[in-house]
């Protein structure tokens, strides 16, 4: 029995070694690419479902800002408007009467009980507060300033 070698085709052991890792390296891609989209789209769901309940108030609020006007309570005189009606409503009423704006100023205390009506820290009207300390009740508005009389002049002598 005579023996033959072994002839190694190289050609198609190189096209079968060729071809298994083109194979390898689709399969690897594929996998890949389904895995990041696979990832995206729980990424995607995920920013939907945290984002629903902010949507949802929101929607509510819109609603309810641009509602039909209706009888909030009818026994005290309140009533819903819709949020452009209400600006509407508050800038004619302040082209009307523009000193409605500002609240009426605080009750000046009288003469008699000045002393103990003071806030602490606060220097009694007419004389100088020191200088950096301030003063616990409101600033006076415009309208109820009292004029203040220059202060005498420090004679020599």
């Amino acid at each position: 029995m005579a023996t033959e070698s072994d002839k190694v085709s190289t050609g198609a052991l190189g096209t079968l070694i060729a071809v298994g890792l083109f194979a390898t390296l689709s399969i690897m891609l594929a996998v890949t690419a389904l895995v990041r989209y696979s990832a995206r789209g729980v990424a995607d769901s995920r920013a939907d479902l945290a984002e629903q309940p902010y949507r949802d108030l929101r929607k509510e609020q819109t609603d309810k800002l641009g509602a039909t006007p209706a009888w909030t309570d009818k026994g005290q005189g309140k009533v819903s408007l819709p949020i452009e009606r209400a600006k509407a409503k508050v800038v004619s009423e302040l082209a009307k009467d523009p000193g409605s704006a500002t609240p009426p100023a605080p009750a000046q205390p009288s003469a008699s009980g000045e002393s103990a009506a003071l806030a602490p820290g606060a220097a009694p009207e007419g004389s100088a507060a020191p200088e950096g300390a301030k003063s616990a009740a409101p600033a006076p508005t415009m309208a109820a300033a009292k004029p203040v009389a220059p202060a005498p002049k420090p004679t020599d002598g």
